[in-house]
């Protein structure tokens, strides 16, 4: 799906609509090259039908990308999703052994 029938597309905005490809295009292929064959659809990258796979949404992405030179769009669309495929990849950590300790040592240095 191509966003270019519309000027923008209201689920990524501030992006205008060639924006808005250009970044499904980046995370799309960096998916891919991550392992994750997925697919755009409501501001967010899915399964394909009939396949397993996480569902990436966009938004906070195209709100920080907005406002990046667009020549550095690669490498964020990159780093995003390599960071975050890859704390998926580890799962959830961990809870603490002592949580009323642990939890008050990080919120006082």
């Amino acid at each position: 799906m191509t966003t270019t029938d519309t000027p923008t597309d209201a689920y990524l905005s501030p992006l205008s609509g060639a924006q808005v490809d250009r970044l499904v295009t980046l995370a799309l292929s960096t998916c891919r090259r991550l392992g994750f064959e997925l697919q755009y659809r409501a501001g967010a990258l899915m399964a394909i039908p009939e396949t397993s796979g996480p569902i990436l949404g966009l938004t906070n992405l195209a709100r920080a990308i907005a406002q990046q030179d667009p020549d550095d769009w690669p490498q964020f669309v990159d780093i995003h999703f390599t960071d975050l495929l890859g704390r998926l990849d580890e799962g959830v950590p961990d809870p603490p052994d002592d949580p009323a300790t642990q939890l008050i040592q990080r919120l006082v240095p």
